[in-house]
């Protein structure tokens, strides 16, 4: 499957829905360019060569991203979600002294 047929799916979207691909796909490119900055990666990381578990977080932040489109929420209340894109790409990360 690609990046955008499995944010799709984590969405809960139907592949044959069209009418945000453009800007899925755009929240898409987003958490690549800030995955590979969070773990200090050499080169880009993309969704479609990525380990498991990084392309879970690339879906995780892509998600959010999609669903709450601005900086701040008002009248919610939230969460950190334990095991999220944080400890996802901790593995990852290139630590550099």
């Amino acid at each position: 499957m690609t990046a955008l047929a499995d944010l799709k799916n984590q969405l809960s979207m139907t592949a044959d829905d069209d009418v945000d691909d453009d800007f899925i796909a755009a929240k898409i490119a987003a958490a690549e360019t800030y995955t590979t900055a969070m773990i200090g990666a050499e080169t880009p990381v993309a969704y479609d060569e990525a380990s498991a578990d990084l392309r879970q977080a690339i879906l995780m932040l892509a998600a959010h991203w999609f669903e709450n489109r601005e900086a701040s929420t008002i009248g919610t209340s939230a969460a950190i979600v334990p095991m999220g894109y944080a400890d996802l790409v901790a593995t990852h990360r290139k630590w550099v002294f």
